[in-house]
């Protein structure tokens, strides 16, 4: 993953695919927690 700031997008971030699967999954997954926790704390 790399932060939007590099293509001149500050919010966003790129997400490289051309990696691992297993790397991927675990970023993926990553992910997947990350925002169920802050919808869970925005009550979503």
């Amino acid at each position: 993953m790399q932060p939007g700031s590099m293509f001149h997008q500050p919010d966003h971030v790129r997400l490289n695919i051309a990696t691992p699967k297993v790397y991927l999954e675990e970023a993926l997954k990553r992910m997947r927690k990350a925002v169920s926790s802050k919808d869970k704390l925005l009550n979503y």
